[in-house]
């Protein structure tokens, strides 16, 4: 509310919260239905997906807030000239809906497959259309983990800004360890504490993506800090 109100001729201040505040009021109102009676598959999905835009909008708005305390002259402006932009969406476009489908395959009554990195997850075997989604979102997994690890790779050796090469390790090291516990649930089983890291792990990989995406599509001087 403070962006939307404080700051209404920075569009990438004003719009992504006012848009949060939205979706927010959505999340809200399916967590209340969950508690009352709970989500089909197809409504549990929109409920992520709202949840995850939510949070990548207010990233975008808080890394322009940083970038703007430390250049008050920074154009109010996101361009991918120094980023392919094919592979900026297309990384988040994949990540998001890895995250997004995990209710789609999850088993009915199951809380603990909402997000979560599928890349050692049991039950891809099952038949019919959940199998078949399952399978689905495991090749979109492999494509999305190789995206993520490609722009890491790519923010930490190509930009000259320390904060970008930074956050590009920050979200190497992030999917390491999704995928790490990807395997220990793989190996021990779908234990509550795993299941748990699994997910805060999946939103942070989910958060710093936006944060690396943003700060690639900000205007750089020559010698950034």
């Amino acid at each position: 509310v403070v962006g939307w109100r404080r700051y209404p001729a920075i569009r990438w201040l004003r719009r992504p919260p006012a848009i949060a505040i939205a979706l927010l009021l959505a999340v809200s109102i399916f967590g209340a239905v969950v508690v009352l009676h709970g989500l089909a598959p197809g409504y549990a999905a929109l409920d992520v997906g709202s949840a995850l835009s939510v949070l990548g909008l207010m990233v975008t708005a808080t890394v322009v807030a940083f970038r703007r305390y430390a250049d008050p002259d920074l154009p109010d402006t996101l361009s991918f000239s120094a980023v392919d932009p094919r592979l900026a969406l297309w990384t988040l476009g994949s990540v998001f809906v890895v995250l997004v489908s995990g209710v789609l395959v999850a088993a009915p009554g199951s809380p603990v497959r909402c997000l979560g990195w599928p890349l050692f997850q049991a039950g891809f075997g099952a038949a019919g259309m959940r199998g078949g989604l399952s399978l689905a979102r495991l090749l979109v997994a492999v494509a999305a983990t190789v995206l993520v690890g490609v722009a890491a790779a790519r923010a930490c050796r190509a930009h000259h800004a320390p904060v970008v090469r930074t956050t590009g390790l920050m979200l190497g090291v992030i999917l390491a360890a999704n995928v790490v516990v990807g395997a220990l649930t793989a190996l021990l089983g779908s234990q509550v504490g795993l299941l748990v890291v699994a997910a805060l792990l999946a939103s942070a990989l989910w958060a710093v993506l936006v944060a690396l995406v943003t700060l690639l599509a900000l205007p750089w001087p020559a010698h950034a800090t």
